[in-house]
């Protein structure tokens, strides 16, 4: 009996460890914000441009549970007003499908060699094989859109399935091309537009697709403290003892993040309440008042002393 009930007792400590692990597990693994297509749409360059390429993507991920979000395919177009893959992404960070960082913003998705084989997942979570490591980007090094005088790039912005070529990256390596960035969006150029000339260079048309990570007080009611706070960021606060600066954003989860000199550098989420104010503590002791003001704009009153808080963006709010 005595053996019977330790069995039963480690059952029960290891279904709640299942129970609670995971749900911590889940709670903190940030979601999926970037993947590559599992599948093309099967008729080679013709994506049915930006658009069809983007719905292509918004397909995909609400097949997986991460419809919510706006997806857009890293896709350049050319002419007399291109459109460039870099602009149309957000502003990071993004994960793949594991919760690994691909990228924390524009400026290090284009600078470093952050996507690799390893973390370039589909919206499955499944890696991609690297006999198919051809992606269509149509897009330079830096995302932006090809010049138009060098020929097609974007298989006739992405309306082609047969005339025309496509610029493509390759997910699967870490080669340096130049600035220190990798081929995972500008390798080479393929030879045709069709389905079968993409496999004669390893590709089946897939594509890379972003989540749109809000950066702005755009994603808020205007009228609410976190846009307030975000729209006048970076704020400095005064006091007779203290000058300390302020700065808030639009975290990756749409709470509003807050970094300040006791922070060491990170960004830290700050619960606002239904009364559109929080409290901060000062290396003081004392404390720290966010409201919005009678006049609808973000107001500070310290614990102690009489104060006045700054936005340096709208200088002087």
């Amino acid at each position: 009996m005595t053996g019977f009930k330790f069995v039963c007792k480690r059952a029960l400590e290891l279904s709640l460890w299942v129970v609670f692990g995971l749900s911590a597990w889940a709670q903190t693994t940030p979601p999926m914000t970037f993947f590559i297509t599992s599948v093309g749409l099967g008729d080679g360059g013709n994506l049915g441009g930006l658009a069809g390429a983007d719905a292509h993507c918004q397909k995909l991920a609400t097949a997986v549970g991460a419809g919510n979000k706006t997806w857009r395919a890293y896709l350049s177009t050319q002419g007399a007003q291109p459109v460039h893959a870099r602009d149309r992404i957000g502003t990071g960070p993004w994960h793949n499908a594991k919760g690994e960082l691909v990228a924390a913003d524009v400026v290090q998705l284009h600078e470093a060699n952050h996507i690799n084989e390893a973390l370039a997942l589909t919206e499955q979570g499944q890696g991609v094989p690297s006999s198919t490591h051809d992606m269509l980007t149509g897009s330079d090094l830096q995302g932006r859109a090809l010049d138009a005088s060098e020929g097609d790039r974007t298989c006739q912005n992405w309306a082609s399935n047969a005339s025309g070529s496509a610029m493509v990256g390759h997910h699967n390596l870490r080669r340096n091309v130049g600035g220190g960035a990798s081929p995972w969006n500008a390798a080479h150029t393929t030879n045709g537009c069709s389905r079968q000339a993409f496999w004669k260079t390893s590709g089946d048309g897939l594509f890379y697709c972003f989540a749109q990570v809000p950066s702005s007080a755009a994603a808020m009611p205007d009228n609410s403290l976190a846009a307030q706070l975000i729209k006048g960021s970076p704020w400095r606060f005064i006091t007779a003892y203290e000058k300390t600066l302020h700065e808030f954003r639009l975290g990756p989860d749409g709470r509003l993040q807050h970094r300040y000199p006791r922070s060491n550098g990170e960004w830290l989420a700050e619960p606002v309440s239904e009364q559109q104010s929080f409290t901060y503590r000062t290396i003081s002791g004392h404390t720290i008042n966010f409201y919005l003001g009678q006049d609808g704009r973000a107001t500070a009153t310290h614990s102690k002393h009489s104060s006045q808080f700054v936005s340096e963006a709208t200088q002087g709010r």
